[in-house]
């Protein structure tokens, strides 16, 4: 009986240092996350749901007024998970208004075109284009959205070079136009007081800045795009401070709740929660958190951080160390008290091995993805090899021409582009080989995404289409829109266009890009 009470009091010590890393400041943040994970997938579900059934509405609606704002309002959702389909829907509502001679409605969805455009693209480019736009004769709310728009371009921009003078400029291009946007807000007001502190930071005082939004932050919408940005600053400023683990990890866990609730994952954040509550005692749901990091990709935002999946791997793989440990104390507690600790072992065995099974399957998909990333670089390799080829061929041919005098003859062929178009026919005909011969049955394991009817068919002589092209490059990870255009010789506009045609043709249209990434995982 005395043997009995120590065991007892031993499991309870155990379950209670369980919850001694984590403080009562943040035990409710903590419980709250512990019951969205179970419902997520409802939640991420009833997310797509809802965006399906805006998109219905918005096709069963005549051209109007309404069925732009609509489709900004699409825009707007996609933002935040998906920006190619953002972008697509604010070309689509610019255009149907353009049609109903919504001028300044047009020029605004143009604007906000412009300046999230660097998320998936070049943005110098678009830069360009936005500063052609003259504010001058715009009307007072729409000269608001230009200030507005214009501080997001050049802040996305900054973003993406070390420190230098690039950066420097844009940094400062970034503040000009948030002190014209000053403008528009009374002194006092929380818009007024957000962009402060966004300047703040801008200009190195970041102590302060985030100081401020600390202090902005309860009067923000939860959820919202300021919210979200302000979060992500004070988790960033927190990152680095092991002084401060508590508040970084409380604001972690709100923003890992936050998304939840909109049925979001942003993998860098949600995995960072998950090592840190592994750390603290709370194994399983820092597991749990970081395998749901692993398994979903909503980082198509442009501000998401790389993700380092070598970083938070190895919390997955200690998962039989810590099984085995357990056992162990299984064991002896069994010795000592077999009638009393019987049925708990056998239970919790059976959770172990469904545990372990679930995470064996998991880290063989991480394997498999490997596997197909060495085979696609590969591919790049002959590629690569093909093209210094083709360059060579290239010297060959113009030193040639040169020699024998026939300077007229080779301006007229680089003129009509005849010799670049053999040679992109050669680079066509090569990849459309190394595809067929290194998936054999990509046409095939392809036409299992489309709707009965809507299958794909090689060209004759076992050629490509352009839109099959496209679906290879897809699945061999390159889905920007621009690189693409670029690879393939073809405009922006028109790769768009194909690519809605595949999304036309497949049976889950969502999910079909991401479909196509996993063919052979």
């Amino acid at each position: 009986m005395k043997n009995l009470i120590i065991v007892c009091a031993l499991l309870v010590i155990s379950c209670l240092t369980c919850f001694a890393g984590i403080s009562e400041f943040n035990r409710p943040l903590l419980i709250e996350v512990k019951e969205l994970y179970p419902s997520f997938e409802k939640l991420k579900k009833h997310r797509h749901a809802v965006t399906d059934s805006m998109i219905h509405r918005r096709d069963m609606l005549e051209n109007s007024e309404e069925r732009v704002i609509l489709s900004q309002e699409i825009a707007r959702r996609y933002r935040e998970s998906d920006m190619d389909s953002a972008l697509m829907f604010l070309q689509l509502a610019r255009r149907e208004a353009e049609s109903l001679d919504m001028t300044d409605k047009s020029l605004e969805l143009y604007m906000s075109y412009l300046a999230h455009y660097p998320l998936i693209g070049p943005g110098i480019e678009v830069l360009k284009d936005f500063n052609t736009i003259d504010p001058s004769a715009m009307s007072h709310e729409l000269r608001k959205k230009y200030w507005e728009n214009a501080a997001r371009l050049n802040y996305y921009i900054l973003r993406r070079y070390p420190n230098g003078v690039a950066k420097s400029l844009y940094r400062q291009r970034t503040i000009e136009a948030y002190d014209s946007l000053l403008d528009y807000f009374p002194p006092q007001s929380m818009v007024a007081g957000l962009i402060s502190a966004r300047l703040l930071g801008l200009r190195g005082e970041t102590s302060i800045s985030v100081a401020s939004l600390l202090e902005l932050l309860p009067s923000l919408t939860p959820g919202s795009e300021d919210y979200d940005e302000a979060l992500r600053t004070i988790i960033a400023y927190y990152s680095d401070k092991p002084s401060k683990q508590e508040e970084y990890l409380h604001y972690l866990l709100e923003y890992t709740a936050i998304n939840m609730k909109k049925g979001i994952v942003r993998p860098e954040y949600l995995a960072e929660t998950g090592k840190i509550l592994y750390d603290e005692g709370e194994r399983r749901i820092g597991r749990d958190l970081i395998l749901l990091a692993m398994s979903y990709d909503d980082n198509r935002i442009g501000y998401s951080r790389t993700f380092n999946y070598p970083k938070y791997i190895s919390y997955l793989s200690a998962q039989t160390t810590t099984v085995r440990r357990w056992l162990a104390v299984m064991i002896v507690a069994m010795v000592i008290t077999i009638a009393l600790l019987l049925y708990l072992t056998i239970n919790r065995a059976r959770k172990i091995k469904s545990d372990h099974q679930k995470y064996k399957v998991k880290i063989k998909e991480l394997h498999n993805k490997i596997a197909d990333t060495e085979k696609i670089a590969n591919g790049a390799n002959t590629m690569s090899f093909l093209l210094h080829s083709q360059l060579n061929d290239f010297n060959v041919y113009v030193a040639r021409k040169l020699k024998a005098g026939q300077i007229k003859d080779l301006y007229t062929d680089i003129e009509n582009g005849t010799y670049n178009e053999s040679q992109r026919e050669k680079f066509y005909a090569a990849f459309d080989e190394l595809v067929l011969t290194q998936y054999p049955d990509f046409i095939d394991r392809l036409n299992t995404l489309m709707l009965p009817g809507k299958e794909l068919s090689l060209l004759p002589g076992k050629r490509l289409t352009p839109e099959l092209r496209i679906a290879a490059y897809m699945r061999f990870g390159i889905t920007d829109s621009a690189r693409l255009a670029e690879a393939l010789g073809l405009s922006v506009n028109t790769i768009y266009t194909y690519r809605n045609r595949l999304k036309g043709r497949a049976a889950d249209r969502n999910s079909f890009e991401k479909n196509i990434a996993a063919l052979y995982v």
